[in-house]
């Protein structure tokens, strides 16, 4: 059986990787208005704009596939597809058979495969409408011309990083640029505290003291170990979860030319999942506000939002709801690659991101273990014209990569 994709996402702005003299810088559409003298830099060749992607497809803007990661999704069939969550009491049309389902897609777009319509409320859906978290007030959004960006990146590891060199790199290129930028992991696989027990040297003075239990599938815990110890920084303005088997494929200055334009919250949703709410994949990008909101709440988003994959879902439904009532600003983009297209049963919603990566035929065509049901293609080796393809994507950074899967040729590359 085959996922029901979603029809939605919005390409982030992208941007070359400023290191190799036979590229040209990239102008992203998010960069456009940011003061760089009076000149707008060009799309580097090959580069297809948003609205050629658009126009070539037939699509609005915001129903682009998305650009999203699931890594922790438990399986492709989800609830929506058979029985959705619900009491007896609860008036949702029961969708009785896979192939119903999928014929209703198939005839919604035949391209995309992706139904137009949202899905009703579940029964905890409507329940969650109705408790206090609604009537939390939001955190006041600052003033975005007044500070500058600074991402903390938030990092779930083992016991080390892979590809250490490329995150060693981005770092360096930051403090060349003169950007802040705060890094913190959380090692679950070394004794709270014991850094010498972690094997990525250069970047053991990143992993934080305090540990939070965690397993595969259930990570908020550790999540909201380090979204707090971000917010202790008081010049954090935004939050970017990564896993340790990703790599940085923009320097982080034109990521803060993007956060400048748009500092909105990004999250790579899953608005047709049912299983109890809509869900989002784990690594997004979080204003500092919108973390302010759960962080202030954690005892109520403990006790409420910890259903099933905790990492999916007890994020970005619990801000999609709020957004009618208190007027927050949520995307349905993501800036994390990765590629749940390529195997024997590609059925992730999550598996059109591979269109927006029009440049990523070498990358596909890489050594690599398959996508499956539970995890997305793992890379074993990636070569200077596979990176090039991700440099030239929207994305802004790309898992899931072996430890040493970035060759040293492409590794000189990202300096």
């Amino acid at each position: 059986m085959a996922c029901a994709p979603l029809r939605r996402a919005a390409a982030l702005g992208a941007a070359l990787w400023p290191t190799a003299a036979a590229f040209t810088f990239i102008q992203s559409p998010l960069r456009q208005g940011v003061r760089q003298g009076d000149a707008v830099e060009p799309l580097a060749v090959g580069q297809a704009s948003h609205d050629e992607v658009l126009n070539g497809q037939g699509m609005a803007y915001d129903e682009l596939p998305m650009q999203a990661s699931a890594g922790y999704a438990r399986n492709c069939l989800s609830p929506s597809r058979t029985t959705r969550i619900a009491d007896a009491d609860d008036d949702d049309e029961v969708e009785s058979s896979d192939s119903q389902d999928q014929d209703e897609v198939e005839s919604s777009d035949p391209a995309l495969g992706v139904p137009a319509r949202w899905l009703k409320d579940t029964h905890y859906m409507k329940v969650l409408k109705e408790s206090a978290w609604m009537d939390f007030k939001p955190r006041p959004y600052q003033e975005w011309t007044a500070r500058d960006p600074k991402l903390a990146i938030l990092m779930m590891a083992g016991k080390q990083v892979h590809n250490e060199d490329i995150w060693v790199k981005f770092l360096h290129r930051a403090k060349h640029d003169n950007l802040s930028v705060k890094m913190m992991i959380h090692a679950y696989g070394i004794d709270a505290g014991n850094r010498s027990q972690f094997l990525s040297t250069k970047l053991a003075r990143y992993v934080v003291k305090d540990k939070e239990w965690s397993n595969w599938c259930n990570m908020w815990r550790p999540q909201m170990l380090l979204l707090k110890l971000a917010l202790m920084d008081e010049n954090v303005t935004h939050m970017m979860m990564v896993s340790e088997d990703s790599i940085p494929v923009k320097p982080l200055r034109l990521i803060y030319d993007a956060l400048l334009v748009d500092p909105t919250t990004r999250m790579c949703a899953d608005d047709r999942w049912r299983r109890d709410w809509p869900r989002a994949e784990s690594w997004w990008l979080m204003r500092r506000e919108d973390a302010e909101l759960f962080a202030i709440n954690e005892d109520f988003a403990q006790k409420n939002f910890l259903a099933h994959c905790t990492e999916e879902q007890a994020w970005y439904w619990p801000l999609r709801m709020r957004v009618e009532k208190w007027g927050n600003k949520l995307h349905n983009e993501c800036p994390m690659f990765t590629n749940w297209m390529d195997g024997k049963t590609p059925c992730k919603i999550w598996k059109w991101n591979i269109q927006l990566c029009t440049d990523c035929q070498a990358l596909r065509a890489s050594p690599h273990h398959d996508a499956g049901f539970m995890h997305p293609v793992t890379y074993k080796s990636v070569n200077f014209t596979a990176l090039k393809g991700l440099i030239l994507s929207p994305f802004w950074f790309a898992r899931k990569f072996e430890d040493g899967a970035v060759t040293p040729e492409a590794g000189q590359f990202i300096r």
